[in-house]
């Protein structure tokens, strides 16, 4: 029997060929690069960077640990901010994220204004966030999708009122729904300036929520290539269980200490998170307490606070088998080693594009 493919199907195979060939180049790369070489590039400069705007929330998820935390909610003043871009700006710069490990940056009144000053420092490249959209309708939309965001990444679910309240804790759901609408009716009105993406949590299967008549409305405004929901959901180092999570979806599997103590999480290596108190740490989607603690940036510079005693300290420790609890019960561990091994390519790329801008300055 001859398969005959529609030009809708050939376009996704010519799609498919084309990024399985990519694949196989950047694996060949990272194959290549000596992977001492890119452990050392990671030792002396990180490579993501996250300032949390505010770890203050106006939602209550279920599935999130916010409810737990125990440090003061505060935002990070404007004088703070400054010196933190200015500081990250004269050193490279690169891409920023306003999301935090819990709340959510929408709470901070100042934030077009934030946004706005990032955009002025030449080397602050991509701009983004994640939030829940229910402070939306706080801010002029034109005034927010023109301030200089890159990109918006939305955390939502689509049925109605009480299965809302049930897993985000607030009784938001039509404003919400309102919210996303107008933010991406202006966004399409602007010619699309500014990436939306939507992160459903939702029950599965997807069938109890597919033909919601708001869904159906925003897929048509975001597009379907830029919804996807979460079918796994992540333990909050033990925090979150089955009970906390949409019904149908399942837990992600925990890796054992035991397996964890043979290298350390690529969490030590990869990412400065500022807190909104000016603490910095390494974990920007487990540690809501801050436990792993790097650096003050009212003590020291990013760079000297990323080459200090203590981060090499967490190093070394975990290396010896001792690890921080939050860590302990953490299902998002991912090896260093293995995450050289599979990002070595852009690891190197991102640090390169980041010094020619800081000798350029």
């Amino acid at each position: 029997m001859q398969v005959k493919y529609t030009q809708s199907d050939g376009s996704k195979i010519l799609k498919f060929k084309y990024e399985f060939n990519i694949y196989k180049i950047l694996n060949l790369f990272n194959f290549l690069i000596p992977k001492k070489f890119v452990l050392s590039i990671l030792e002396r400069n990180f490579t993501d960077f996250g300032l949390e705007l505010t770890n203050a929330c106006n939602a209550n998820c279920s599935f999130c640990a916010y409810r737990f935390m125990q440090r003061g909610v505060k935002i990070t003043s404007f004088e703070d901010f400054k010196k933190i871009v200015n500081n990250y700006n004269i050193i490279g710069g690169g891409d920023l994220n306003f999301t935090p490990v819990v709340g959510d940056p929408l709470v901070d009144k100042n934030i077009i204004k934030k946004i706005q000053y990032s955009r002025s420092k030449k080397n602050i490249k991509n701009i983004w966030l994640y939030t829940n959209g229910i402070y939306f309708d706080r801010f002029d939309i034109n005034s927010f999708l023109n301030s200089g965001i890159n990109r918006i990444s939305i955390s939502t679910f689509f049925g109605n009122e009480e299965k809302y309240f049930k897993y985000y804790g607030v009784k938001k759901y039509k404003e919400v729904v309102s919210n996303i609408k107008n933010l991406s009716k202006t966004n399409n009105n602007l010619g699309k300036k500014v990436k939306i993406y939507i992160h459903l949590r939702v029950e599965l299967p997807k069938e109890k929520w597919i033909k919601n008549k708001d869904y159906l409305e925003i897929e048509k405004l975001v597009g379907k290539e830029n919804i996807s929901w979460l079918e796994d959901y992540e333990n909050w180092s033990g925090m979150i269980s089955q009970k906390d999570i949409p019904d149908g979806c399942k837990m992600t599997k925990l890796t054992t200490k035991q397996d964890k103590i043979k290298s350390p999480c690529f969490e030590m290596y990869r990412r400065m998170q500022i807190l909104s108190n000016g603490d910095v740490g390494v974990c920007s989607c487990k540690d809501i307490d801050a436990e792993i603690n790097i650096g003050n940036i009212n003590e020291n510079d990013l760079k000297s606070i990323w080459k200090g005693e203590k981060i090499k300290k967490y190093r070394d420790d975990w290396k010896m088998g001792i690890i921080p609890k939050v860590c302990e019960d953490c299902d998002r561990y991912n090896s260093i080693d293995k995450y050289i091994s599979n990002n070595a390519f852009s690891v190197l790329i991102k640090h390169t594009k980041r010094f020619t801008r800081k000798l350029l300055n």
